[in-house]
């Protein structure tokens, strides 16, 4: 199997939660976590069998045993080290509880481009 790609993507800041939950759809169907075949019976349904996707306000979950993760961020920034290295920075909120409180500190995180690592401070 393919090791999976962990670059972030960006999407616009007004889109819709809706449309994030298409966008995830689609990045899902067309990984590795999904067979060629799985992809062309489920791309047309907005919620395949088996799929679950949760919106706890701020961060977002598509998926089934290993999920996609979208978090709305307000502090995105970026720092080019060298020609070679870009570093993403940015601050995941806190968790939520399933009565929808929330739970924990909000998180850094940063990527680095030339290497593909993700990091959780």
């Amino acid at each position: 199997m393919t090791a999976l790609n962990l670059r972030p993507h960006i999407l616009p800041y007004r889109w819709s939660t809706e449309k994030v939950f298409d966008f995830m759809r689609c990045v899902y169907l067309n990984s590795p976590l999904t067979t060629p075949y799985g992809t062309l019976l489920n791309i047309n349904a907005k919620k395949p069998l088996g799929i679950f996707q949760t919106n706890r306000g701020s961060k977002l979950l598509y998926g089934e045993s290993t999920r996609l993760v979208a978090w709305h961020v307000k502090d995105l920034s970026f720092e080019i080290i060298s020609p070679n290295k870009m570093v993403m920075e940015w601050t995941a909120p806190a968790g939520w509880n399933l009565d929808q409180t929330p739970f924990g500190e909000p998180r850094k995180h940063q990527f680095e481009f030339n290497t593909g690592k993700l990091r959780e401070n």
